[in-house]
C-alpha cells in the first residue's frame, strides 16, 4: 500500500489497474488472433 493516501482511494487505483491489464491483454489476444486468421 503506498503511505499517505486512504485505503478507498488506494482500492480504485487497483481496480483500474486491473481493468486496464485485462483490456490490454484482450486487445493482444484479438490482434494475435487475426494475425492467425489471415
Amino acid at each position: 500500500m503506498v503511505p499517505g493516501t486512504p485505503p478507498g482511494h488506494w482500492s480504485s487505483f487497483a481496480l483500474q489497474g486491473r481493468v486496464f491489464q485485462s483490456r490490454l491483454q484482450g486487445a493482444y489476444l484479438g490482434h494475435l488472433t487475426e494475425e492467425n486468421i489471415e
